[in-house]
């Protein structure tokens, strides 16, 4: 097999296998269980499969199967800066609408502080 080839062929391996243990760690995590411990077995498994590739192409599929969790973990990271940055949005015109409404009501009451004087 030609290195592209094997490297495509090992890619789309790593991608399904990276994917089902982020999603395996995220249902843990989200059920209540220690995501850690279950990376951890998802991890035992991971090794045993490597150990089955052939050793010429363990170092490849190592690489390919860790840039892919990188990728997972890094677009897991967007999509939370992202929620993270709404509720802050959120948050601040909260604040914001507090805020105006305090100084409504502050402005009635002085206005009718004087009106009654």
């Amino acid at each position: 097999m030609e290195e592209l080839e094997k490297r495509q062929h090992y890619r789309q391996i790593a991608r399904q296998r990276a994917t089902a243990v982020h999603e395996k760690i995220g249902l843990a995590a989200r059920a209540g269980e220690n995501a850690y411990q279950v990376g951890a077995d998802l991890n035992d498994l991971e090794n045993a499969f490597m150990a089955g590739l052939p050793e010429q192409d363990r170092d490849v599929y190592t690489q390919l199967y860790v840039e892919e969790l990188d990728a997972l973990t890094n677009a897991t990271n967007d999509k939370t800066r992202a929620i993270q940055e709404e509720t802050l949005r959120a948050e601040m015109q909260n604040t914001q609408n507090s805020f105006t409404w305090v100084w409504v009501v502050l402005s009635i009451l002085l206005i009718l502080g004087f009106l009654m004087r």
